[in-house]
Protein backbone atom coordinates (compact mmCIF):
# COMPACT_ATOMS: atom_id res chain seq x y z
CA UNK A 1 0.00 0.00 0.00
CA UNK A 2 1.37 3.54 -0.91
CA UNK A 3 0.82 6.30 1.10
CA UNK A 4 -2.80 8.06 1.23
CA UNK A 5 -3.36 11.58 1.64
CA UNK A 6 -6.92 12.79 3.06
CA UNK A 7 -7.12 16.81 2.92
CA UNK A 8 -10.00 18.01 5.15
CA UNK A 9 -12.14 20.94 4.06
CA UNK A 10 -10.46 24.29 5.24
CA UNK A 11 -11.35 26.59 7.99
CA UNK A 12 -12.50 29.12 5.55
CA UNK A 13 -12.23 30.04 1.67
CA UNK A 14 -10.42 33.64 1.84
CA UNK A 15 -8.37 35.49 4.20
CA UNK A 16 -8.38 39.36 5.38
CA UNK A 17 -5.22 41.51 4.18
CA UNK A 18 -2.54 41.77 7.14
CA UNK A 19 -3.53 38.44 8.85
CA UNK A 20 -6.17 39.82 10.74
CA UNK A 21 -7.92 35.85 10.76
CA UNK A 22 -6.40 32.48 9.98
CA UNK A 23 -6.98 29.24 8.04
CA UNK A 24 -6.25 25.52 8.74
CA UNK A 25 -6.56 23.02 7.02
CA UNK A 26 -6.38 19.46 8.56
CA UNK A 27 -3.79 16.35 6.22
CA UNK A 28 -4.08 12.75 7.39
CA UNK A 29 -1.59 10.66 6.02
CA UNK A 30 -1.49 7.04 5.88
CA UNK A 31 1.96 5.76 6.02
CA UNK A 32 1.90 1.75 6.20
CA UNK A 33 5.03 1.55 4.95
CA UNK A 34 6.69 4.39 6.80
CA UNK A 35 8.17 6.18 3.68
CA UNK A 36 10.08 9.70 4.27
CA UNK A 37 7.43 12.01 3.62
CA UNK A 38 7.91 15.46 1.59
CA UNK A 39 5.37 18.26 1.11
CA UNK A 40 5.21 20.42 -1.57
CA UNK A 41 2.68 23.50 -0.38
CA UNK A 42 1.45 25.93 -3.47
CA UNK A 43 0.08 28.94 -2.11
CA UNK A 44 -1.90 31.62 -4.39
CA UNK A 45 -3.66 35.01 -3.41
CA UNK A 46 -4.16 38.35 -5.29
CA UNK A 47 -2.40 41.67 -3.90
CA UNK A 48 -3.53 44.77 -5.56
CA UNK A 49 -4.95 43.15 -8.31
CA UNK A 50 -2.15 40.49 -9.04
CA UNK A 51 -2.23 37.17 -8.79
CA UNK A 52 0.90 35.90 -6.79
CA UNK A 53 2.23 32.66 -6.41
CA UNK A 54 4.58 30.67 -4.54
CA UNK A 55 5.41 26.65 -3.88
CA UNK A 56 7.97 25.72 -1.21
CA UNK A 57 9.15 22.15 -0.74
CA UNK A 58 8.93 20.33 3.19
CA UNK A 59 11.39 17.70 3.43
CA UNK A 60 10.97 17.19 7.10
CA UNK A 61 8.80 17.57 9.52
CA UNK A 62 10.17 18.17 12.60
CA UNK A 63 8.92 16.32 15.83
CA UNK A 64 7.67 13.51 13.51
CA UNK A 65 9.89 10.23 12.02
CA UNK A 66 8.71 7.88 9.70
CA UNK A 67 8.84 5.03 12.46
CA UNK A 68 6.08 7.09 14.40
CA UNK A 69 3.66 7.46 11.50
Amino acid sequence: MSVQLQMRSPSRDSLPARGAAKLTQLVVLNNPNKVNLKMRIRVSYTSQGSVIQDTVQVDSFPGLSAAGL
